[in-house]
């Protein structure tokens, strides 16, 4: 006996509506998924590569950084021309003010001469010339190390407080340059030719007098002594208005000065020979300035060697 078997019966064929909505899903699914690939993409380029965001990075610092550096020199440049100008116009004035404050105090000079008739007034002029001067000197060394000033009397008060202070001092200094210069001028006098015992000369017919060989040498000498009473004449005034010690070791510490401090002397020599060269040159000068200028420069000189004390 056969067995029969039956065939399996086919599985029913999907309807339409569902076809349709399978698809429908398909196709929202595939646009989602574009959707989103799109999204990834476009971030993607918005944000870049590391390498490249690094690049715009540095890129950006770099060119802040030259704005910056730009922006820096120019501002410093532009103090700095500022700071220029200001030194400038600051030392013009202050050259300005020197030229005056010495001009008025060579007319309180003048004054304070003729005030003692001029045989007693001259040498406590240049005393209170240089008291003054001093007191310049140390306000202005005060300025400078940032310290505050006393208040000062006026330039006319100061001046002849200072005459009046010095006035027998000032001739006790003057009559031993007096008698030094009048010891110079007898031996410049015997040496260009006057007869020991007379008063004429050889350039009035009368005989000169024979010093030999040591004609030159006694020349020599003569010249030493001169040059060394002139520096003496001028440097022994800023000693004596800063120290009130005795006369004797007044004199005494003007010359070791001058021994001991070579170069301050040459510097001294100098400015002793530019003002006569300067006051023959140009004669207007003289009654503009006249000894106050080289005072001035030779309390300089001294102030700035270090000698002085500050106080």
């Amino acid at each position: 006996m056969t067995a029969l078997h039956s065939a399996p019966s086919p599985a029913p064929a999907p309807s339409a509506a569902a076809a349709i909505a399978a698809a429908r899903k398909e196709g929202a699914a595939a646009r989602a998924e574009g959707t989103g690939r799109a999204k990834d993409a476009e971030t993607t380029k918005g944000a870049g590569s590391p390498a490249s965001a690094g690049r715009s990075e540095s890129a950006g610092r770099s060119e802040s950084a030259g704005r910056s550096e730009s922006a820096g020199r120019s501002e410093s440049t532009e103090p700095g021309g500022r700071r220029l100008t200001a030194g400038l116009v600051r030392w013009h004035m202050g050259l300005g003010e020197l030229g005056l404050r010495l001009f008025l105090l060579h007319l309180l000079w003048i004054a304070g001469t003729l005030a003692g008739l001029v045989v007693a007034g001259l040498f406590p002029a240049t005393a209170a010339v240089h008291a003054v001067l001093r007191e310049d000197l140390r306000e202005a060394a005060r300025e400078r190390a940032g310290e505050d000033t006393p208040p000062r009397p006026g330039l006319w008060r100061a001046f002849w407080s200072a005459w009046r202070a010095e006035l027998g001092r000032a001739n006790r200094i003057g009559a031993v340059l007096v008698l030094g210069w009048a010891v110079i001028a007898l031996d410049r006098w015997i040496l260009t030719g006057a007869v020991v015992g007379g008063s004429s000369t050889a350039a009035d017919g009368g005989v000169a007098l024979d010093l030999g060989a040591a004609a030159p040498w006694i020349s020599g000498v003569v010249v030493a002594l001169t040059i060394v009473t002139a520096l003496l004449s001028i440097v022994v005034w800023p000693l004596a208005a800063h120290f009130d010690d005795p006369l004797p070791r007044i004199w005494r510490m003007t010359l070791s000065l001058l021994v001991t401090r070579l170069p301050l002397t040459l510097s001294i020599a100098a400015v002793l020979m530019a003002s006569v060269w300067v006051w023959q040159s140009i004669p207007g000068l003289v009654p503009v300035f006249g000894l106050a200028l080289p005072f001035w420069a030779v309390s300089m000189l001294i102030w700035r060697s270090g000698v002085l004390p500050r106080t």
